[in-house]
């Protein structure tokens, strides 16, 4: 019914060039690019950076999926690196998280990560023509343990052929909401990851 336009602050510090992905929380926005991830009050004005560009704690060459936990109010950044930082929402670092290197020997190429709570991550991988590789979603504790996997549920050889074509149609991701969803481009089913872990169907 209507629309509500949020100038975002603009100086040396707050300054973005594009949104690449954003939540939306309570009383904050958190904008992602590819170099550097920012949050504004709902009024658009400038409260912290989570991270910088570069080689030290906290710090990241290149984001590729920022997510938060509603619960504890920790953001995470998956970077790169194989690796996930968290920080406290004020944008204090507090430790970084390495990915499991079985969700690296399935897919060679970039994928994302996003938390769902209680210390738990889900790595949607691109594992097209990736002879012998049947799985798509990887879960995995701060522990460095996967706990879960399950298939790629369209699997078609001569899609396969076509990675850029493959990749377009097929990379999808995680929802999170009030329940975690989880969708393919090729198929016609949505599914739900549930508390279990366990995921199953909800919509077609």
């Amino acid at each position: 019914e209507s629309i509500e336009y949020v100038p975002l602050e603009s100086d040396t510090n707050s300054a973005i060039q594009y949104i690449n992905d954003i939540i939306i929380t309570e009383d904050r926005f958190i904008i992602q690019e590819h170099f550097s991830c920012k949050a504004f009050n709902i009024y658009g004005e400038y409260l912290c950076n989570y991270g910088s560009q570069g080689n030290g704690p906290g710090e990241f060459q290149l984001i590729l999926k920022i997510s938060i936990d509603e619960n504890t109010k920790k953001v995470y950044i998956n970077c790169i690196q194989k690796l996930i930082f968290e920080f406290s929402i004020e944008g204090n670092f507090i430790r970084q998280i390495t990915i499991p290197q079985e969700v690296y020997d399935h897919s060679p190429y970039q994928f994302s990560v996003t938390a769902l709570g209680n210390n738990c991550f889900c790595a949607l991988v691109s594992n097209f023509n990736i002879s012998g590789n049947p799985y798509r979603l990887f879960l995995f504790n701060d522990s460095n343990q996967v706990t879960g996997k399950f298939p790629d549920y369209y699997n078609d050889p001569l899609l396969r052929k076509n990675e850029a074509m493959y990749f377009r149609i097929n990379n999808r991701d995680i929802v999170k909401g009030n329940r975690n969803i989880y969708t393919e481009g090729l198929n016609d089913t949505v599914f739900c990851l549930n508390s279990k872990n366990q995921l199953y169907p909800v919509y077609l």
